[in-house]
């Protein structure tokens, strides 16, 4: 079965947070990327952006272990080769056209845009 994804963006230079904040004031939510179809429908859509994109995912509770905003386990992790790569210092999931990364959580160079899902 085919499935479309809507996506927005939003403003993410204020971190994870607040771009989850900004796509729930367009009424959304941060996207939850759940299949190797929806990576490839998200990454496609990043490529109208020359940014990156915050998405749902953290591992700021314990390293290593990814979890959604409502705290449960990831359910697809879709990660880049050599990713994640950031330690304790890049706790927070991102995405682009050519990639998904582990990134820091708060106002961060490397993300400066949210991917929000309707």
């Amino acid at each position: 079965m085919q499935r479309d994804w809507c996506y927005k963006i939003v403003d993410g230079t204020q971190g994870q947070v607040a771009s989850k904040t900004n796509c729930e004031s367009v009424g959304g939510r941060l996207a939850l990327i759940s299949s190797q179809d929806e990576m490839n429908a998200a990454r496609s859509y990043m490529q109208g952006y020359s940014g990156r994109a915050f998405i749902d995912g953290t591992d700021a509770a314990q390293e290593g272990v990814w979890l959604d905003a409502e705290g449960n386990a990831m359910p697809y992790s879709g990660w880049t080769v050599s990713e994640p790569n950031g330690g304790s210092g890049e706790n927070c999931k991102g995405i682009a056209a050519s990639e998904v990364f582990d990134v820091g959580c708060i106002g961060s160079q490397y993300a400066t845009l949210g991917l929000c899902e309707q």
